[in-house]
């Protein structure tokens, strides 16, 4: 039985050999073992799964602690303190005929007080500092990690103490981040470790790989009083790191208050600049912490790499109206002079001149994401607050865009009424002369109530952009049937057409729900574009079968050619064996309405010829009609192509049998 003491006693009076490395079986869960990689000793065995009393037995009956396992290099002490066991630690350590090696050390370097100190085994780490002196407690492993490392990274505050009472260095640097003790404890919050650390003397002064003090650690995980405690220590409260970030910058990201104001009041520069140009207002992300930094004196319109100033950001993130105001209470200005010394409401410019208002920014998309829910209520409260801080609601962006037209394309029916309520122009046309409600309606999905509003309050439904697509050709490309159900409603003209002549029908490029809504409105089947292109031709192209079956049952003509002499039956084929699809129902649809198989295009093919690539016979034989003859032939040479062995052993054949020909004719001489 497994650490059975009675059964070891027995075994080891029949003299069984103590030093024998064997694989054993361990239990992997409740129902199942499996082997041990590892050859070990009994005592090995007996320290992995603590038990004390056999221990002893073998080491009385001579079973050496010193022997390692040959993979890892682990001696039964280390095997012991990797699982926690203090008594067996106890026992290996006090042995009388041979005493457990305190410094022995695993193959990448890792002591039995470098586990230790890493579970938290007080009691081990007591019987192991009796036993080592200063050098083993500064030993480091193969990661350049000493014991106190691995205690203050665990927040073992007891360990801390004891080591530092046994001599360990507290400003070992050292591991992959090349960082002392307080560093470690700094970065992963340890409170308590800290203080023991600065009591013990550890340099405040000191920075890790990435030039990080322990004051930028703290201030990113820990509380405002171990903060001031680094303070009082002397750390220089503006120290950067690589990327020139301070800890106030820190703080401010995480949006700890506390710590904002412990670092202000030591004397932290609020204006200090990171290397990506942010200074920490325009990282603050809370609205307490934007309260204080404005206190401080804190720059409100100062901006980052992408010109972008403390408001604009606050919108961007979706901010409630409480943080705008707070901002605009701050000295944020809602109006700046642009280069030319323009008078651009709210603009902001950047390196690339790219322009954008806070206003548009709170009414549009945050990192291109649909944004919904919650909010929406942001969006309401900052852009009453923006409004109210003297924001011109008529205002545009880089782009042209008005809120108005910025809230429209996110489909934000809320903020685009409360933008009408402050006089916002329902006319205003960006630079590509879209109108809020041409942007609204190929914008959102569910932008109906959207437009609904806007057609309310006075918008042309039949304006033109400048491609000239009115708003039903936008939300018909977009496929939005209900904004298309809303615009017809609204007396949307259903026969308009664009620049390139084509209708809303054409525009839906064959979408089902879209075309079928447009057709059932009574468009225009027959209507061609300026390629000649019917709407039977664009949903051909497109494969979408229930849009052509109800194109035909309108009257739509099958056989009609757009410019490149391409009818329906041929766009089909085209498509079917461009996109390696298999809609073969559209081309059965168009050929049981009659379709002229015989048509051929500018170039000279007809549909059977586009549609060879597939190799579908039956679709071959039906596009071939009642020339079965060019059929069989052309199956034929498909089936030469598609199996080349076969047609080169046909030509060998052939030619083996001219020769034999010839051989039995013999030559023919003169007569």
């Amino acid at each position: 039985m497994e650490g059975s003491l009675e059964a070891t006693t027995r075994l080891l009076s029949l003299g069984a050999c103590v030093e024998v490395k064997a694989y054993s079986r361990v239990k992997y869960s409740r129902y199942m073992w499996t082997y041990c990689p590892w050859q070990l000793t009994a005592l090995m065995w007996a320290s992995i799964g603590g038990y004390t009393e056999v221990a002893k037995a073998l080491l009385s009956a001579g079973a050496s602690p010193n022997v390692v396992e040959e993979s890892r290099h682990f001696s039964a002490l280390l095997f012991a303190a990797d699982q926690n066991s203090a008594s067996v630690m106890k026992v290996l350590l006090e042995a009388r005929a041979e005493r457990a090696d305190a410094s022995a050390v695993s193959k990448h370097g890792t002591s039995a007080l470098m586990l230790a100190s890493e579970k938290g085994n007080t009691e081990a780490v007591s019987s192991l500092l009796t036993k080592l002196n200063e050098i083993g407690v500064n030993a480091v492993d193969d990661g350049g990690r000493c014991s106190l490392s691995y205690a203050s990274v665990n927040g073992h505050t007891e360990i801390v103490r004891a080591l530092l009472e046994a001599g360990a260095d507290v400003n070992r640097q050292g591991g992959s981040m090349n960082r002392s003790a307080l560093l470690h404890a700094s970065a992963n919050g340890r409170t308590d470790v800290i203080r023991v650390l600065l009591a013990g003397g550890a340099d405040v002064h000191a920075v890790d790989s990435g030039g990080r003090t322990a004051l930028i650690l703290v201030s990113d995980s820990c509380n405002a009083d171990v903060v001031r405690a680094l303070l009082e220590k002397g750390a220089d409260v503006n120290a950067v790191d690589q990327e020139w970030t301070t800890a106030l910058m820190a703080a401010t990201m995480r949006s700890r208050t506390q710590v904002v104001k412990a670092l202000v009041e030591g004397g932290a520069d609020v204006n200090a600049v990171a290397g990506d140009g942010d200074t920490a207002l325009l990282l603050s992300h809370k609205g307490d912490c934007t309260d204080v930094l404005l206190e401080a004196g804190a720059d409100a319109l100062a901006v980052d790499a992408k010109g972008r100033t403390a408001l604009i950001v606050a919108s961007h993130l979706l901010k409630g109206g409480a943080e705008v105001k707070v901002l605009l209470k701050g000295g944020a200005e809602v109006k700046v002079l642009l280069k030319g010394g323009a008078d651009v409401a709210l603009h902001a410019v950047d390196r690339k001149f790219n322009q954008q208002t806070a206003l548009s920014a709170a009414c549009g998309s945050y990192a291109g994401r649909k944004v919904a829910g919650r909010h929406f209520v942001a969006r309401g409260g900052c852009v009453a607050a923006l409004i109210e801080g003297g924001a011109d609601v008529n205002g545009v962006d880089g782009d042209g865009r008005t809120a108005l037209i910025a809230a429209s394309v996110q489909g934000h029916t809320a903020v685009v009424e409360t933008l009408l309520e402050k006089a916002a122009d329902v006319h205003a046309v960006d630079r590509d002369q879209r109108t809020a409600l041409i942007a609204g309606s190929g914008g959102n999905s569910d932008a109906k109530d959207c437009v609904r509003v806007l057609i309310e309050a006075g918008a042309d439904v039949n304006r033109v952009d400048g491609d000239g697509c009115t708003a039903l050709s936008r939300a018909s490309e977009k496929g939005h049937t209900d904004v298309i159900r809303t615009l017809l409603e609204k007396g949307a003209d259903l026969h308009a057409v664009d620049r390139n002549r084509r209708t809303a029908l054409i525009a839906a490029r064959g979408g089902t729900r879209a075309s079928i809504l447009l057709i059932e409105a009574g468009v225009d089947v027959h209507a061609v574009d300026s390629d000649g292109r019917t709407a039977l031709i664009v949903a051909s192209d497109s494969c979408n079968a229930d849009v052509v079956r109800a194109l035909l049952e309108k009257g739509a003509d099958v056989n009609t050619v757009d410019q490149e002499g391409t009818t329906a039956l041929m766009a089909a084929a085209a498509a079917i064996c461009n996109y390696d699809t298999d809609h073969s129902e559209v081309l059965d649809i168009l050929i049981d309405r009659r379709a002229d198989l015989t048509a051929v295009n500018n170039q000279g093919l007809r549909a059977c010829d586009l549609v060879r690539c597939t190799g579908d016979c039956a679709m071959l034989k039906r596009l071939y009609g009642q020339d079965s003859l060019a059929a069989s032939c052309w199956l034929e040479d498909l089936r030469e192509m598609l199996y080349p062995k076969r047609r080169r052993k046909r030509r060998s054949k052939k030619k083996a049998e001219n020769v034999s020909k010839d051989h039995v004719d013999g030559p023919q001489g003169p007569a």
